[in-house]
């Protein structure tokens, strides 16, 4: 996950310096004419909660991505903001680098309970159809019931191995390294240097 936003000692967003460094993130500081750069920050919390949906912390991440998308733009973005051709290089650029097939995939498997849960709201097990002819049957809504732990059970396994790939990621340090024990804090060690 790329790091765009930070904050300092007084609470205050700020851009992250690594941000600046990417040209497609650059490009959008640059083009935001604000006084501290507040169009070009709600970009970015609009990038990061739109793609990271595995992240408890994102109050967005039970939306489907097209009403993530809906709401971001109603809760973050001021009023009146069209994206420009920068920020779609940078939604590019951010999908590329941090959208993962299994994010993608936890993303679909949302949309497709979305849709399972609609069509329980919409079944009418006395609708008939043009023959006269029940258009539901019981036994098959009873069952699509009884599978639904299943796909409740799937969508949380999907949503322990994103969030387990992120924090694979978030334990990477540059030059390809990983964190130590000590350093991902598995280990510690106590004010004598002995490991607890």
């Amino acid at each position: 996950m790329e790091k765009l936003l930070t904050m300092d000692g007084n609470m205050n967003l700020l851009v992250d310096p690594y941000a600046i460094s990417i040209p497609e993130y650059k490009a959008l500081v640059d083009k935001d004419v604000s006084k501290r750069k507040e169009v070009s920050k709600q970009e970015f919390a609009y990038l990061w909660f739109l793609f990271e949906t595995a992240d408890k912390r994102n109050p967005y991440k039970e939306y489907n991505y097209e009403e993530r998308k809906e709401h971001l733009r109603k809760d973050i973005m001021p009023k009146g903001w069209k994206a420009t051709k920068e920020f779609a290089n940078a939604v590019k650029r951010y999908k590329a680098h941090n959208y993962t097939r299994m994010k993608a995939l936890l993303d679909s498997s949302r949309t497709a309970a979305d849709k399972l849960r609609g069509y329980f709201d919409t079944v009418d097990l006395l609708e008939v159809d043009e023959n006269g002819k029940l258009r539901f049957s019981s036994k098959d809504l009873v069952a699509n019931i009884s599978n639904l732990g299943k796909v409740m059970d799937g969508l949380k396994k999907l949503e322990e191995i994103v969030k387990k790939e992120e924090e694979h990621d978030d334990s990477q340090i540059r030059g390809g390294g990983q964190l130590g024990l000590i350093e991902s804090g598995s280990i510690g060690v106590d004010e004598h240097g002995n490991f607890k």
